[in-house]
């Protein structure tokens, strides 16, 4: 999510800020009282939040810093007697890049991975032990579902309405639609687009409602896996390694 605090007046400038930003993400919050922004930031608890602050708000980053859910804190001041319209217009571009790769990482980094140990009276020990064994069943149970022939739909009608206001997001949905097959699952995994974004947030946060809308597409990646799997594993006898996608922070 990205939250900018800004005045409340409206001007040009605004509207092309609040642009840009809705192709990077879909959760867009505009904030104007300082308050108001901390009383809502601190009830956020799955979500990792993108600052936007004005180059004048030192106090209020004293105020917030403590919250683990705010990923990145960014400096960005709207056009002034100070700033012309180029600077401007270069610091936005130099923002919303910086953003695009912040939020594309930390997409990744979200996905969980966890180390189930042996199973002992430790309280950790169960609920990671639990926690493993609910995505295990949870992946069985999509697996044994019988999809709903609408089901592509529900989800792109769903999409439609979450991307609004994200033109780049809503060409990609249609071409989702016209081009989509099972085979091409893991494909549109790893592309940075709407319905990777929906399922890696679904895993972070257990939102059965998107889940559901997902599970024709999980279904498919699993079966495709299972697939290159038991191709991989008939040419060669010897351990497969593979890597999870993400970053490493030293």
């Amino acid at each position: 999510m990205i939250i900018w605090f800004v005045d409340q007046a409206a001007t040009p400038e605004k509207e092309t800020v609040l642009a840009h930003l809705r192709h990077i993400v879909c959760t867009l919050r505009i904030c104007t009282d300082q308050d108001a922004c901390v009383t809502f930031m601190t009830n956020i608890c799955e979500v990792k939040i993108f600052l936007i602050l004005p180059s004048d708000m030192n106090s209020f980053v004293e105020r917030i810093r403590h919250l683990r859910q705010i990923e990145k804190i960014y400096i960005f001041d709207k056009p002034s007697n100070n700033i012309d319209q180029e600077t401007f217009q270069l610091n936005l571009s130099t923002l919303c890049e910086q953003l695009r790769q912040d939020v594309e990482l930390c997409e990744f980094d979200c996905i969980a991975v966890t180390a189930t140990p042996p199973l002992t009276s430790n309280s950790d020990s169960t609920k990671q032990t639990a926690e493993f064994l609910y995505a295990q069943l949870m992946k069985e149970l999509l697996c044994q579902f019988k999809l709903d022939e609408n089901a592509q739909n529900i989800l792109l009608n769903f999409c439609r309405q979450h991307y609004a206001h994200d033109n780049e997001q809503l060409s990609t949905i249609a071409d989702f639609e016209q081009t989509y097959r099972p085979q091409k699952a893991l494909v549109w995994l790893n592309r940075s687009c709407f319905i990777s974004r929906m399922l890696h947030r679904a895993q972070r946060t257990r939102e059965i409602d998107a889940i559901q809308k997902l599970a024709f597409f999980m279904k498919h990646i699993h079966i495709q896996i299972s697939n290159v799997f038991e191709q991989t594993f008939a040419l060669t006898q010897n351990p497969l390694i593979v890597y999870r996608g993400t970053t490493i922070k030293v």
